[in-house]
């Protein structure tokens, strides 16, 4: 019941692991009696998969990293400019207003 069909790698762990109760699910279908008749498009599918994972992996993990960067990237420039703006506003000079006195004319 709990049997399992497992590909090994080379240190001998499992990458995939399908349990018995699956594969004879997927083999009733009308799509697994078709391709257990035709194990040559089962394993053009099969590969054809395989090796579309690949770039399609690489372009979402490429995605991935240049959306955090930019992320990363506009938060310290944001900050940068928040710094060289207070920099600024802090270095310019001041007047400060003489505070004239009141003058009582009786």
């Amino acid at each position: 019941m709990f049997a399992f069909l497992c590909f090994l790698s080379e240190n001998d762990r499992c990458i995939l692991s399908f349990s018995l109760s699956q594969v004879a699910w997927l083999m009733d279908t009308r799509i697994g009696q078709y391709l257990g008749s035709q194990p040559v498009l089962a394993l053009t599918g099969l590969m054809f998969s395989a090796m579309a994972a690949l770039p399609v992996g690489l372009f979402l993990s490429f995605a991935l990293v240049t959306i955090v960067m930019s992320a990363v990237g506009f938060i310290f420039f944001e900050g940068m400019c928040v710094m060289v703006s207070k920099t600024m506003f802090y270095l310019l000079p001041f007047k400060k207003k003489k505070k004239k006195k009141k003058r009582l004319f009786l």
